[in-house]
C-alpha cells in the first residue's frame, strides 16, 4: 500500500514534525481578520454610544483595505528579506496591543481612524501571505493539507 502512495510517509512525517507551526498559522490568521469580521456586530452600538453615522463607523473597515492594498508589496519584500518568524512575532504583540486599545475610544473619530491605521500596519506584519510562506517552509509533501488548514483560520473567524 505504501508503494502506490509514495508520499504518505513524507507527509505523515511533516505533519509529526511541524503540526504546531500549522496550528499558530491557523491562530494568526484567525487573531488577522477578526477585527474586521467582527466588525458588523459592533456598528449599532458605536452609533448610538458616539453618536456616529454608519460611514464613520465603518470606516476604519475601508482604511483596513486601502492599508493592505498599499502595503502589500512592501510586506512581500519583508518576507523575503526577513522570513516570516521575525515578522509575525512583532506583528502579534502589537496587533493585541493596537487592539486593546479600541476599548480606549472616545468618540473622536479621528482617534478612531488613528486605531484603525495603526491596527492595519500591524496586522499586515502578519497577513495571510506571511502565514503562508511560514508553513511551505516547513511542508512540500503535506504543503496542500497543511495550507488548508492555514487558511481555515480565516473561517473560523468568520
Amino acid at each position: 500500500m505504501t508503494s502506490a502512495m509514495p508520499g504518505v510517509p513524507a507527509a505523515c512525517r511533516e505533519w509529526r514534525e511541524n503540526w504546531p507551526i500549522v496550528f499558530t498559522a491557523l491562530l494568526g490568521n484567525l487573531l488577522l481578520s477578526m477585527p474586521v469580521l467582527s466588525m458588523g456586530a459592533f456598528m449599532a452600538p458605536l452609533e448610538h454610544r458616539f453618536g456616529w453615522s454608519r460611514a464613520e463607523s465603518a470606516i476604519g473597515v475601508s482604511l483596513y483595505a486601502l492599508v493592505g492594498a498599499v502595503t502589500s508589496p512592501l510586506i512581500g519584500v519583508m518576507l523575503d528579506k526577513w522570513g516570516a518568524r521575525r515578522m509575525v512575532l512583532p506583528g502579534i504583540v502589537l496587533t493585541g496591543l493596537i487592539f486593546a486599545l479600541f476599548a480606549t475610544s472616545n468618540g473622536s473619530v479621528a482617534y478612531w481612524i488613528l486605531l484603525w491605521l495603526a491596527l492595519s500596519a500591524a496586522n499586515q506584519l502578519m497577513i495571510t501571505m506571511v502565514w503562508s510562506a511560514a508553513v511551505s517552509d516547513v511542508f512540500i509533501a503535506g504543503r496542500g493539507l497543511a495550507l488548508a488548514v492555514t487558511f481555515c483560520g480565516n473561517g473560523l473567524a468568520a
